[in-house]
């Protein structure tokens, strides 16, 4: 089991794209910090990222850019209907 402290989100963003997603068992604030704790029972720690969670938009690479919407099966998709006024 290894601690890793990763201090910048450059950092953070190079580092998470070779974890998949699959891998995180927890995800933890210590005050401003950020922990992910894996299956394997490795850590990472990013400094502020919990506070940068809580006020920016996401920065990390599992944002809603490159993760893919769920699908709705065939036949029960349905188009929204709206109560006139």
């Amino acid at each position: 089991m290894t601690t890793t402290v990763i201090k910048h989100h450059s950092d953070a963003n190079d580092y998470l794209k070779k974890i998949s997603i699959r891998s995180i068992k927890d995800v933890r604030a210590l005050d401003v910090d950020l922990m992910l704790v894996l299956v394997n029972g490795d850590r990472i720690i990013i400094n502020n990222g919990a506070l940068d969670a809580m006020g920016s938009p996401p920065r990390s690479p599992w944002s809603m850019a490159t993760t893919v919407a769920p699908t709705v099966p065939c036949g029960l998709a349905r188009t929204p209907t709206f109560a006139s006024t």
